[in-house]
C-alpha cells in the first residue's frame, strides 16, 4: 500500500487464502477459486488421490470443523482470471511432486 501511495500505481497484490503445501509454487497466479469445499469433501479427494482405501472415522463430537475461509474472487473473475485447476488435479499434482522429492 505504501508503494502504491508513493508512486501512484493503481494495482493491488492478491494473497492466496490456502496453499497446497510447504514451498508451494505450482502456479504463480495461485489465488482462491471462489469455490468452497467441506473437510469431508477434501478428505475424500485426498483419499482418492493417494489410494487410501481404509474406513475414515469421523469424530461427531466435533462437528464444526474449521472456520470458513471462502475468498470472494468476483473482482478477479471480472478481470478475466479463472481457476483452471480442479481441486483433484491440484492435490494430484502436489502429491506427485511430494513423492518425487
Amino acid at each position: 500500500q505504501a508503494y502504491r501511495k508513493q508512486y501512484g500505481y493503481d494495482w493491488i497484490s492478491a494473497m492466496p487464502t490456502n496453499l497446497y503445501g510447504p514451498g508451494d509454487n505450482y502456479d504463480l497466479n495461485n489465488v482462491g477459486s471462489g469455490d468452497e469445499v467441506s473437510i469431508r469433501e477434501l478428505v475424500d479427494v485426498i483419499a482418492e488421490v493417494v489410494g487410501f482405501e481404509a474406513k475414515i472415522v469421523w469424530d461427531k463430537s466435533k462437528p464444526d470443523g474449521t472456520p470458513r475461509k471462502l475468498m470472494d474472487s468476483s473482482n478477479l473473475h471480472n478481470l478475466g482470471w479463472k481457476d483452471h485447476r480442479s481441486l483433484f488435479d491440484g492435490i494430484s499434482h502436489t502429491y506427485k511432486s511430494w513423492l518425487s522429492e
